[in-house]
């Protein structure tokens, strides 16, 4: 059995994938955290 059999059968939801780019994912979130713009309100 190769590499590309194996990750086939036991990686369905392409977890490999996601761990793969998890260090981009992050910094993509704090851009989009830095954008982001709260309206600031008082909760009563």
């Amino acid at each position: 059995m190769n590499w590309m059999s194996l990750r086939e059968k036991h990686d369905k939801e392409h977890v490999l994938e996601w761990i793969r780019t998890f260090s981009d994912q992050c910094i993509e979130a704090v851009y989009y955290g830095k954008k982001l713009r709260v309206k600031k309100r008082k909760i009563d």
